[in-house]
């Protein structure tokens, strides 16, 4: 019988980063980074898009300017070699994977061996930068065209310096043209271009690092002479950056220390910079507890779940044994906060009472007010950490509640902090509060505190701080 041994092969993501900043790719290229075995990304992909890919091999093929880290050959040599080997693979490429990239070459080369690709775009910075920026590349009566150019051409002669092709249209938008400015404004003058154009050059758009120099095409090389600037940049020329309207958020130059194990939930707040005071830990229970516990699921009313990772860890249990974890939507299970809701609904658990308030009171009195608690039999997967209020509560109100320790809380090595540069910093829970202090004696007083919610506010006073802010609306 005649065997494909193409149902053997793995498959290739093209996925694209976007423009800069992490928060802007796609849920799908987020999908596919957390199911990757292995990860070949550029010099311009943020470093946090990478966590997302957990333990996976990750290889950087980044391209600068006169410096290769993989020949183009040996980078699609090394993803076919991996593909062969059933793993999966993602190509994590900066903006979109087929806007000035390479992306096209690779999808060419992958499929002449049979091996299935999938392309999952991201925001070029062409589009994403200016949007970001509030520039308009095309309004109303004044700019119905825009056109997209590399500030490399394929023909060019350094030793004849000719005029770029520049194509017609109301607004340009330059790539990878930071060197080749002088060039970029002599072929716009040559096109006849009026020299009182608006032009904007932009450094590290969408990142903390955002630098941006503003002039005409009269002014504009002047002017990054005197205000130098780091490459990647986008150069903007046309009458609708007189519409520009500014929209990047005050705090997006800020440096902010994340204590917690999810950085990414908070992208949105400025530069995150990783620093975890606590490790989760699965607890690996002996065959005797495992038994008990799948025989007194069957007889269980309400499964009770106040973390992400009571539910993870919980769930990969009853899947190494076995048990449909879906049998649980035939269950009352009851979740405190948005993560814990959102990671049930990817373990396929889609009929959770969700509490309104982050709070074991809060989530205490939803209860109490949906359930009649009398002789109800609770089963709670939770931490090593102890936190009696819940289990108090519901004893109180004549439930039995079974407690199942299914993680550990606790605090990694000490490291030292970063001599500069911090402008906030961030805590998650209590515990990263505790373990920071423990470790370090108190918050730089140059550092603005960030506190996640009520619990962690309420730890933070009972140390002693009371400036600080609280975010709001982090379910």
């Amino acid at each position: 019988i005649p065997i494909d041994v193409r149902r053997n092969y793995g498959r290739v993501f093209l996925v694209g980063a976007g423009p800069g900043d992490p928060g802007l790719i796609t849920l799908k290229g987020v999908a596919a980074l957390q199911s990757a075995d292995c990860v070949f990304y550029d010099y311009l992909v943020p470093a946090q898009l990478l966590e997302h890919a957990g333990n996976a091999e990750k290889i950087y093929a980044g391209k600068r300017k006169g410096s290769h880290a993989l020949p183009q050959e040996e980078l699609n040599r090394l993803m076919r070699q991996k593909a062969l080997a059933g793993k999966t693979v993602v190509r994590l490429k900066g903006g979109d994977p087929l806007v000035f990239g390479r992306g096209a070459e690779e999808i060419e080369y992958l499929r002449r061996y049979h091996i299935k690709t999938e392309v999952i775009p991201g925001i070029s910075s062409a589009v994403g930068i200016p949007s970001r920026l509030g520039i308009p590349l095309t309004a109303r009566g004044v700019a119905a065209t825009v056109a997209f150019v590399s500030g490399y051409q394929h023909d060019e002669d350094e030793n004849r310096p000719a005029p770029l092709d520049i194509p017609q249209a109301d607004t340009l938008v330059f790539l990878m043209g930071l060197t080749r400015l002088d060039r970029i404004v002599e072929s716009l003058e040559v096109n006849r271009w009026p020299k009182q154009t608006p032009v904007m050059v932009i450094s590290k758009g969408t990142c903390p690092q955002e630098k941006i120099v503003s002039g005409t095409l009269a002014s504009i090389r002047q002017k990054v002479k005197e205000d130098p600037l780091e490459p990647p940049v986008l150069i903007v020329v046309g009458e609708t950056l007189k519409s520009c309207h500014e929209t990047r958020p005050a705090s997006q130059r800020e440096r902010i220390l994340c204590t917690g194990t999810n950085p990414e939930k908070f992208y949105a707040l400025g530069e995150i910079v990783r620093f975890p005071t606590i490790e989760i830990v699965p607890v690996e229970l002996d065959p005797a507890r495992k038994k008990s516990v799948l025989a007194n699921l069957s007889g269980c009313d309400i499964v009770l779940f106040t973390s992400r990772f009571a539910v993870r860890y919980f769930c990969e249990l009853l899947k190494k044994e076995n048990y449909p974890v879906e049998n649980l939507n035939s269950k009352t299970v009851v979740a405190l906060g948005g993560e814990t809701a959102r990671e049930l609904v990817e373990q396929h658990i889609r009929n959770a009472l969700v509490a309104q308030t982050e709070t074991s009171p809060g989530l205490f009195r939803e209860m109490a007010a949906k359930f009649d608690l009398r002789g109800k039999k609770i089963l709670f997967p939770r931490s090593s950490l102890p936190n009696p209020y819940l289990k108090e509560k519901l004893l109180a109100q004549g439930s039995r509640v079974e407690e199942l320790t299914i993680y550990q809380n606790i605090k990694p090595a000490k490291r030292p902090l970063p001599q500069a540069g911090i402008d906030k910093i961030l805590f998650t829970s209590p515990s990263t509060v505790k373990n920071f202090i423990e470790d370090h004696g108190a918050v730089p007083a140059d550092w603005r505190i960030v506190s996640r919610g009520p619990l962690t506010s309420a730890c933070l006073r009972e140390l002693g701080y009371a400036a600080f802010e609280e975010l709001r609306n982090t379910r």
